[in-house]
């Protein structure tokens, strides 16, 4: 009883550890989607003062 009582336990701490590595890797997605937008955004703004001299040049 107590041997199964310890198996249990482990189960059920592999489970909580697994869902937070789930939680954290899809945190860590989120988080390198929204720096490869900024990212990409930056690009562009910084192409704007080129494209306008480009105009009035």
């Amino acid at each position: 009883n107590v041997e199964s009582s310890i198996q249990n336990q482990d189960a059920a701490r592999g489970v909580l550890l697994d869902t937070d590595v789930a939680a954290e890797s899809t945190s860590f997605a989120t988080s390198q989607v929204q720096l490869q937008a900024g990212i990409a955004v930056l690009a562009q703004a910084n192409l704007l003062p080129q494209n306008l001299l480009k105009l009035i040049g």
